[in-house]
């Protein structure tokens, strides 16, 4: 074994000590004479290098250049491997065999030269202290430890806001363009259906003989199963960007860089409580629905998303609140009067639209996933569902824990606004009208199921669960 590092001599064979320059001298040789194989690795930590010699290449160059300088050569190997510089591969110790295989050491690819030295601001180091010097470096002290963590997540942080801002830039380019694109698609499908009803007239007045094929267009006008039907459904603006339509399949693809859009209620609740403890992004909302007129309320709840325009509009005003939620605003009060001044620059029939996209874009629904199952094979049944049951939903009484509590009193916020508009219409066509609507354009993004949810999507049921939501709101 090796002595003392301070002294100039090692221990070698038992009872042989010989100088350490003499050692290196000994170690240069063996590594430039003895047939080798060099290996190139690559990992996340970059390329490395490695040498090896076989069992039997090593025992013959020992035995034919020491055998008079140590008397057990086998031993003198093996002392070798105890000093680190020389690393058994596929054995534990010296064998003399061409299947075993022997690698050269960083300490003495260093020593003999073969190797540079670390530079000091190299992680993982090797030491050589056995030859008198050391790369390694020196501990840091707690401070200097702090210090340079503490830059490292600063750095990181940036790096990964950064990566937020690149990736939800193109994510919104790429909506622009499909959503134009669907645009151009629904309204190809309309002329064509028009081009089909006036081929089934030219047909009836001048082919009538052929009602085979009178037949056939005429069930292609007709809808039902026909593939064109099918077209028609998949690009009709009702089922944008509705989750569980193939449309929606890129936004099911989960992302670990959440913007202030993709963040649940309860993270943003936790920042910014509102006082009746929803979410405060969705009250501001409504209090600005609710200083409209009763016209312009309508107008706002029943919109459809119709426009490239306000597409591009209500993208605006979600880059904004994206941009602030950044700022870190220290209170509610600042939070909420600074998002009003953003959603003042929204055109207010567009309140809808934005409230519609916040929701679209939570990670969660507002309602349980085993409630969206249990609606979706109610509704196979029947329509006549529990109103105490559908009160669950957004009785924020059962809640059983805050993130709960925060969902029903979002969901309690948004179908009173709707209950109170319903309040001051006059007749019972207009009101059941704004529910029926509302029932279209809201409840998809109210239930918002994942993936693997079944979900019914039918826009009969919708309209069913939201006039159902609205009756329980009366029962006390």
């Amino acid at each position: 074994m090796m002595g003392d590092p301070e002294k100039d001599e090692v221990l070698l064979d038992k009872d042989k000590f010989i100088a350490k320059e003499e050692l290196i001298t000994i170690l240069t040789d063996m590594v430039a004479d003895i047939p080798c194989e060099v290996k190139n690795t690559h990992s996340f930590l970059g390329k490395s290098t490695s040498i090896e010699v076989k069992g039997t290449d090593l025992f013959d160059y020992v035995n034919k250049k020491y055998s008079d300088t140590f008397a057990d050569l086998t031993q003198f190997v093996n002392d070798l491997i105890d000093m680190n510089l020389l690393l058994p591969k596929n054995v534990k110790t010296f064998q003399i065999s061409t299947r075993s295989r022997y690698q050269w050491t960083d300490t003495t690819l260093i020593v003999t030269g073969k190797q540079p030295l670390p530079s000091k601001n190299k992680k993982g180091t090797i030491s050589t202290s056995l030859f008198g010097s050391s790369s390694s470096e020196p501990e840091e002290d707690s401070v200097e430890k702090y210090k340079r963590l503490k830059d490292q997540v600063e750095d990181a942080t940036n790096k990964y806001e950064q990566s937020i801002s690149i990736y939800d830039e193109a994510l919104l380019s790429f909506e622009v363009t499909m959503f134009d694109t669907l645009l151009k698609l629904e309204l190809t499908f309309k002329n064509l259906q028009l081009s089909i009803r006036d081929l089934c007239v030219r047909f009836e007045t001048f082919i009538d003989q052929n009602p085979e094929t009178v037949a056939a267009l005429q069930e292609i006008d007709a809808g039902g199963e026909s593939d064109f039907a099918i077209l028609l459904s998949v690009s009709n603006l009702n089922s944008k960007f509705i989750e569980g339509t193939e449309i929606f399949e890129p936004y099911q693809k989960e992302s670990t860089l959440r913007t202030a859009f993709g963040v649940d209620l309860i993270s943003i609740h936790d920042l910014y409580p509102e006082d009746r403890g929803a979410s405060i992004i969705v009250s501001t909302i409504l209090k600005e629905i609710a200083s409209l007129s009763t016209e312009d309320k309508l107008i706002t709840w029943k919109k459809n998303l119709d426009s490239l325009d306000d597409f591009k509009d209500i993208l605006t005003i979600r880059t904004k609140i994206n941009e602030l939620m950044k700022e870190n605003v220290e209170s509610s009060a600042e939070f909420v009067e600074r998002l009003d001044l953003i959603l003042n620059s929204l055109k207010h029939e567009n309140l809808g639209l934005i409230l519609r996209r916040y929701l679209l874009e939570l990670p969660e629904s507002l309602i349980d996933t085993s409630t969206i199952t249990i609606l979706n094979d109610a509704f196979k049944e029947s329509f006549d569902i529990d109103l105490d049951y559908v009160k669950s939903f957004y009785d924020v009484e059962r809640a059983e824990n805050q993130a709960e509590r925060v969902n029903k009193s979002t969901l309690n916020a948004i179908v009173k606004s709707i209950y109170n508009l319903r309040a001051e219409l006059k007749t019972d066509e207009e009101k059941q009208d704004l529910v029926n609507s509302v029932g279209l354009n809201l409840i998809h993004f109210i239930l918002k199921p994942e993936p693997s949810t079944p979900y019914f999507l039918e826009d009969k049921y919708c309209t069913v669960l939201m006039n159902k939501i609205i009756e329980s709101m009366d029962k006390k």
